[in-house]
């Protein structure tokens, strides 16, 4: 029987190896495609060329295929450890560290993370240009302008009301308003109440010298809190000692400030 030569056992130990699905290649061996890999020192890959160094590429249209997979696999890796890492020494604004491209009309870059964990981490407060977030601090950017509740001005004489409708904000008052006093000098004082409840930092008052006194009143500007998502009754009424007739004018503005 004739005895296989050095180069068939080589080969036959290849062919074995290649369909053993073991990952048999150690540190300092050749790398086996389609086969695991094993090695315990780092793999580099230097050279200078003007394109990808390295260059995979994957045409599966399956929903978990990926291009390059970089995972780390104990759930003990210190803090600062990663996946993958990509880095650039160039001092050139424009170059990245890492790029994402898609063209196909899906993001560039996709993050998932565990509920309650920020999907990015990053070590600078520079604005970035064009960059659209639809929250800030866990804030829809529609909370984050006023909205105006009710304005107007209206003739005397008093109470004038009138509904409105809030989303449970807090609520900017201003007020001012004109009437006489009747009887005895004294303060000529408009209030406003919502659903019937004064609010006293809204009230705007005047102090008249002299009974049948017409005076304008100081305008305030309050905050009301703790205003329900709703519709509301708001009526402007004269305290006590005071009068309005059509020669007075209230003016009024309710408006919505962003959630405190």
């Amino acid at each position: 029987m004739r005895k296989p030569s050095p180069a068939t056992i080589i080969a036959c130990i290849a062919l074995f190896v290649a369909l053993g699905g073991a990952g048999l290649a150690a540190t300092g061996n050749n790398f086996i495609l389609g086969q695991s890999n094993t090695a315990e020192n780092p793999t580099r890959l230097t050279g200078t060329v003007n394109d990808g160094q390295f260059r995979v590429q994957n045409a599966s249209t399956t929903s978990a295929s990926r291009a390059v997979v970089g995972r780390m696999t104990s759930a003990s890796a210190a803090a600062g450890t990663a996946g993958v890492v990509g880095s650039t020494a160039s001092t050139n604004a424009g170059a990245a560290g890492v790029l994402g491209i898609n063209l196909g009309g899906g993001p560039a870059v996709s993050a998932t993370v565990a509920p309650g964990a920020a999907p990015l981490s990053v070590n600078s407060s520079t604005k970035v240009a064009n960059l659209n977030a639809d929250l800030l601090d866990g804030v829809d950017r529609s909370d984050l302008v006023t909205r105006n509740v009710s304005t107007g001005t209206e003739n005397g004489p008093l109470p004038v009301s009138f509904p409105v409708t809030t989303t449970g904000r807090p609520l900017l008052i201003f007020l001012a308003a004109s009437g006489f006093r009747v009887g005895t000098p004294g303060t000529i004082e408009v209030d406003l109440t919502i659903d019937g409840a004064p609010t006293p930092s809204a009230s705007t008052k005047v102090y008249a010298s002299e009974a049948a006194s017409y005076r304008a009143t100081v305008p305030t500007m309050a905050i009301v809190n703790n205003v329900p998502a709703g519709v509301h009754s708001v009526a402007i009424t004269m305290a006590t000692g005071g009068s309005s007739d059509a020669n007075d004018l209230v003016s009024y503005s309710l408006i919505e400030l962003p959630p405190t």
